[in-house]
Formats: C-alpha cells, sequence, structure tokens
C-alpha cells in the first residue's frame, strides 16, 4: 500500500511544510517508511539526526495513506518514532 510522509529531522531541524510539495514524500509501503526513517541515522544528507524519541529532540515521519498535499484537512494515519531504545514505533494516530 503506497504511503506519503512528512519527515521532520528533529531539535535541529524546522517542521516540514504541508503545502510545499517538496517536503511530502512518497513510498510504496510503511515498511519502506520505516527503513527510510532508519536510514536517516547515517545518511550525511540528514546532518545532526539521531534516533532519539521526539520528546528527547528525536526525528520522525508523519504518515498518510492520502497525499496531504493535495488534502484540505491533512490528519495523519500513524507516527513513526524511535523510542528510548532506538527502535522505531509505528503509532496509529
Amino acid at each position: 500500500m503506497k504511503v506519503f510522509a512528512l519527515f521532520y529531522g528533529g531539535s535541529g531541524y524546522g517542521l516540514p511544510d504541508i503545502t510545499s510539495r517538496d517536503d511530502v514524500e512518497e513510498f510504496q509501503s510503511i515498511q519502506e517508511a520505516e527503513d527510510s526513517l532508519i536510514s536517516r541515522k547515517h545518511d550525511p544528507y540528514y546532518p545532526c539526526v539521531t534516533c532519539d524519541p521526539p520528546e528527547d529532540g528525536g526525528m520522525w515521519m508523519e504518515i498518510y495513506r492520502d497525499d496531504p498535499y493535495n488534502s484540505s484537512d491533512p490528519i495523519p494515519d500513524y507516527r513513526l518514532q524511535f523510542n528510548q531504545w532506538g527502535k522505531v514505533r509505528r503509532i496509529k494516530v
């Protein structure tokens, strides 16, 4: 199932802009989005990204079943985030 995501890189980044087509990412599945989130902590394109929980300044992804760029009331379906042990959590919103 194709999903769309908005990535927030943590305390060193600004919030993603849902009105910007460039900020909306597309993945073939939620698992692909999770894998992408994990890979960003080692990707030099995303400096300062850590696997900390959001409450400690870490990164997360808001996941949507429909493209939020085309939606008048975009509410995410899931949030992908790291827990205190560095594992990805999938939270139903």
